[in-house]
């Protein structure tokens, strides 16, 4: 399964993600992300999938009011 990493402001509602080949790969750039972080409203998740259409489906909240762009 691929990782993924999810990128979301809970107050624009704007979506960045990246993908990565497995969780832990996933994981570690989410770690990473939260070290920068210093907005409270930036919420980082890493979630594991067959496809980011399988995460647009299970994680649809993030997805909602922004299809999302690659995070870099």
């Amino acid at each position: 399964m691929l990782g993924f990493v999810i990128q979301y402001n809970r107050r624009t509602g704007k979506v960045q993600y990246a993908q990565f080949p497995d969780l832990r790969t996933a994981t570690q750039k989410r770690m990473e992300l939260e070290e920068e972080r210093t907005d409270g409203d930036i919420e980082i998740i890493s979630v594991m999938g067959d496809s980011l259409a399988e995460i647009e489906s299970t994680h649809s909240r993030y997805f909602a009011s922004d299809r999302g762009t690659l995070l870099t």
